[in-house]
């Protein structure tokens, strides 16, 4: 893979490369260059090739630069965040920071990488993420309290990565509970949070979060459900790398203020971007199925279903689709 990262960086200006001018300039043979073009094809690159020009990026490439990011912080939250760390290549930044919590403070620390060899999603799902083409993030943090409404965690760092999309002039946004963050009805983001604690002591957590930047038409196709990424939103400018720094300073802002208040301050909040609320849900239980209409969120962050009798349950996991 480091060899194809060479071929991208080299094609990052945007502009046609021969396939000689390639060659020369990686000191390898034609034939080399094309089993690299064939890779990074592989991983979900587009790369145009004529026999005119050359090999040309479809899409714009910024490789995720930890300086970058960094510099992009304001003083007061890179005083906050412990390491940057980013990987060409690795199999989960969740299981990266989850390993590195055994063994030394993680507190804030941020895992990010181009590729996931084995990314997740709830429920034993895969995150697909071509090559540029998204942000693969972990933010680690620790509770050393956690608060009485520890449970909607999730619903908390919904909220704080919507209002970050929003900032960019992304409409239409909703949150799918407990994790998804969907835009004109489809997918733009999920959350994953893993967690590892002592007994009566801290809370340190892991929040990944994947989201769609500039995924072409088939990449897009080639996902399990309506998924859409930020350039289908209108959004073609934005630089990685800035985005990565806003996430991460809403996100430690937001969690430093869920250990101290819990979720309270967002209860009402969570409405106005609610896509369960009021819809008839069909909610797949480990061994059972249970269907009503969504009727919110309690104070810990559980779905409520009103059923058929009146009666209203509250369930804090299962997997949610609306019925139609």
């Amino acid at each position: 893979m480091r060899a194809q990262f060479e071929l991208l960086q080299l094609l990052a200006d945007g502009t046609a490369h021969s396939g000689e001018d390639i060659a020369r300039a990686l000191g390898i043979s034609r034939a080399a260059v094309w089993e690299r073009v064939k890779g990074l094809r592989e991983a979900g690159v587009a790369i145009e090739a004529s026999p005119q020009t050359g090999y040309q990026l479809r899409q714009r490439f910024e490789a995720l630069n930890r300086a970058e990011i960094s510099g992009a912080l304001s003083a007061h939250t890179r005083a906050i965040v412990g390491d940057i760390v980013v990987h060409e290549v690795t199999d989960s930044t969740n299981q990266q920071l989850l390993g590195r919590s055994a063994a030394t403070d993680c507190h804030a620390a941020v895992e990010l990488a181009e590729v996931q060899t084995q990314g997740r999603g709830r429920h034993g799902q895969r995150w697909h993420a071509p090559l540029g083409a998204g942000i693969c993030m972990s933010l680690g943090w620790r509770f050393e309290a956690p608060p009485a409404t520890f449970p909607a965690l999730s619903l908390l760092v919904g909220l704080s990565i919507t209002d970050v999309l929003a900032t960019l002039g992304v409409a239409d946004l909703g949150i799918k509970w407990p994790n998804d963050i969907q835009a004109d009805g489809r997918k733009l983001a999920g959350i994953l949070i893993e967690s590892r604690a002592e007994i009566a002591g801290p809370v340190f957590v892991v929040i990944g979060i994947g989201l769609n930047v500039c995924l072409d038409e088939v990449a897009l196709a080639g996902i399990d459900q309506p998924a859409i990424s930020l350039a289908q939103l209108g959004v073609t400018d934005i630089s990685r790398n800035a985005l990565v720094a806003q996430l991460v300073s809403a996100l430690t802002a937001d969690l430093a203020r869920f250990a101290l208040e819990g979720f309270t301050p967002w209860q009402q909040y969570w409405r106005r971007y609610d896509l369960l609320a009021g819809q008839r849900l069909r909610l797949a239980l480990p061994d059972s199925v249970v269907e009503g209409i969504g009727a919110g969120i309690d104070d810990y962050g559980a779905l409520v279903i009103e059923m058929s009798n009146g009666e209203s349950k509250r369930f804090v996991t299962g997997r949610a689709t609306i019925s139609r």
